[in-house]
């Protein structure tokens, strides 16, 4: 269960679908199409609530929490099997989790998949988050990714830190917001930019979950 792809709101212009004589002037290629959203879902959830979280830049990494005759038993992944997982990282990890067993045991009464971030040096421009570690922002149980305030819950239960909700508002005020080029939650330095979500979890019709990201270097 690697982590879903999450969609920009807009299509962009690609040189594998478009003729270079249909770029408009002055326009990129990759650039957004900003008439034409990527997403009929985000068209009509334009300027409804989503629930914005700040976007971070590192690497995704799931955790496997499995209980097995008993006993937590934890497995580390990347984005995908194969990912190769920095060494500094991986290490945080394990003694995160030797550290904070007692209190996993308890919390975690059925297997789940935490998906998170590993940031830090090295890891991207990651060194303004310092040495390596995770930070948590999703949680799969079965086939039920959890509410925020449940992350956040779980979060603090087993000794993680999550990643907090900037506020409540439209995509329309999110891109606006990441105009500005605001301050990481995490560090004088500027986001990456937001994930948001609806404020109730909403499925496509092929049964994926919406969700979308607005980046800073695609609107400035």
């Amino acid at each position: 269960m690697k982590y879903h792809k999450i969609n920009a709101p807009y299509k962009r212009w690609r040189k594998d679908l478009h003729d270079e004589s249909m770029l408009p002037e002055g326009v990129k290629w990759n650039q957004f199409k900003t008439d034409e959203f990527s997403m009929q879902e985000f068209e009509y959830l334009f300027d409804n609530d989503w629930v914005w979280t700040e976007k971070l830049d590192g690497t995704n990494i799931r955790l496997y929490l499995e209980r097995v005759n008993n006993i937590i038993e934890l497995t580390i992944k990347g984005r995908t099997d194969e990912a190769i997982i920095p060494k500094d990282l991986n290490e945080w990890i394990l003694t995160w989790f030797d550290t904070n067993h007692d209190a996993i045991d308890k919390a975690v009464s059925e297997s789940m998949i935490i998906y998170g971030e590993g940031v830090g040096a090295k890891i991207q421009k990651g060194g303004l988050f310092g040495e390596q570690h995770f930070k948590m922002f999703d949680v799969l149980i079965g086939k039920t990714y959890l509410e925020l305030h449940n992350v956040q819950q779980i979060a603090g239960a087993i000794g993680l830190d999550t990643v907090d909700c900037w506020y409540v508002g439209s995509m329309r005020d999110a891109i606006e917001l990441v105009r500005k080029k605001p301050t990481s939650a995490f560090g004088d330095f500027i986001i990456e930019g937001l994930i948001g979500k609806p404020t109730i979890n909403i499925l496509d019709r092929q049964g994926q979950r919406i969700i979308t990201k607005v980046k800073v270097k695609d609107f400035t």
